[in-house]
């Protein structure tokens, strides 16, 4: 029991202070993901795309918010609000010079519209838990239990890449991101 202290002193800081994105270095060797981790949301490859790549799929933003940085770098979040159509957001960062780097893609929603709101493996806003199984396994840490209010998973397959998911009050994902992970 004593060995569970951090991961439950882990949660307590998560659910008091949001979900913030972790390095999959904090997350337990034995619990890390195994095959091919997941770097595609909306149709949006974060290892490979850019926001240019993002606006040609979904046109200008509707929202754009500069995230306040130390003096020369850059945190820039993009939102698609349209109505009808699942919220994305995307979130940029680049050093001073450098071109702008796609770090973060989510999408919120009851169920996909098209391919706003599924993974390149296939997970869709509104699946269960038992999809997010079936799809990644069952390597992953729990975040806030449903005993505790709404599910939330946090799933990581190396230092790079994790992947979160929300689920609603009927235990179906309502919410997707994928992450780049990055020294900040």
């Amino acid at each position: 029991m004593r060995s569970l202290r951090p991961l439950l002193a882990l949660a307590l800081v998560l659910l008091a202070t949001g979900l913030p994105r972790l390095a999959a270095e904090e997350m337990p060797e034995a619990k890390r993901a195994r095959g091919k981790r997941e770097t595609v949301l909306a149709g949006i490859d974060v290892a490979r795309r850019t926001l240019k790549d993002v606006e040609k799929l979904y046109g200008p933003p509707d929202v754009v918010d500069k995230t306040p940085t130390p003096p020369g770098y850059s945190e820039i979040e993009y939102r698609w609000e349209r109505p009808g159509r699942n919220k994305l957001a995307v979130r940029t960062r680049n050093a001073e010079g450098e071109p702008e780097r796609l770090v973060e893609v989510d999408v919120w929603g009851e169920k996909p519209t098209g391919r706003l709101g599924r993974t390149g493996q296939g997970l869709t806003l509104g699946s269960t838990l038992r999809a997010v199984e079936r799809i990644y396994g069952k390597r992953y840490v729990v975040l806030r239990p449903a005993d505790q209010g709404r599910l939330a998973l946090w799933i990581a397959w190396d230092d790079d890449w994790s992947f979160h998911l929300d689920f609603d009050e009927h235990q179906r994902i309502n919410h997707i991101q994928v992450a780049r992970n990055e020294e900040e």
